[in-house]
């Protein structure tokens, strides 16, 4: 049966002497490994089009779990994102590759990832501020939601300090070091309230933490670019 899909290629590499294996973010069967057959070819119809940031519409097909790319067309022009936003766009395909699961349903994010990838193209905000809110976005989106984590009172005083557990919750704590947050500055992250330097330090400190509990940071090569 032949599948089509609209999709993102987020990494390819050499396969054979003329073929490239190629992974799509497909719009409603998540990741999926292809074979793109002589797509190095200097005839192949795929030359130029198995890009990153670019929308495409694939057709592919067969059993196992790798797949055979038959064809490619371009939705739309590449996403025109350019200098340092660059290195957003890869982080965020290395995360993407690491996090989400193959040939599964996630429409959802599919549209959030084709929307961040506009908002690094428009540069309205620093890379970091981007990257920060993709990364608590797709920490929300796999379960690791701040609201959850943390239950927000407004009989809290908000100077208490809460430490966060590897449980996916907070306590109170007296000691403040690394793991530690303000009620405000838990309150401002879940708001996504981060636009000065200082609190979009702190907020990146909670990202970086629950990635590498969770998914370790140490194996995203492009996260020395953004850090």
């Amino acid at each position: 049966m032949k599948i089509k899909q609209n999709a993102f290629v987020l990494h390819r590499y050499l396969y054979k002497e003329t073929s490239l294996i190629v992974i799509c973010f497909t719009e409603y069967y998540g990741l999926v490994k292809l074979v793109a057959n002589g797509a190095r070819a200097s005839r192949s119809n795929f030359r130029g089009m198995l890009q990153p940031f670019m929308l495409l519409t694939i057709y592919y097909g067969g059993k196992g779990n790798i797949k055979t790319l038959y064809k490619a067309e371009q939705i739309s022009i590449t996403i025109p994102i350019t200098g340092r936003m660059i290195y957003g766009g890869l982080y965020f395909n290395e995360l993407i590759l690491k996090l989400i699961t193959y040939n599964y349903d996630h429409l959802i994010w599919f549209h959030k990832y084709l929307y961040f990838l506009k908002t690094l193209a428009r540069e309205k905000n620093s890379l970091k501020y981007i990257v920060c809110c993709f990364e608590l976005s797709l920490l929300k989106y796999l379960g690791c939601d701040i609201n959850l984590m943390f239950k927000f009172n407004n009989d809290l005083k908000n100077k208490s300090l809460y430490r966060y557990q590897t449980n996916n919750s907070f306590v109170n704590t007296n000691k403040l070091d690394y793991f530690s947050f303000s009620y405000y500055e838990l309150f401002n992250i879940a708001n996504y309230k981060f636009k000065d330097d200082k609190m979009l330090n702190v907020a990146r400190r909670f990202t970086k933490i629950i990635l590498t509990y969770y998914f370790g940071l140490k194996n995203i090569n492009s996260y020395i670019f953004i850090s």
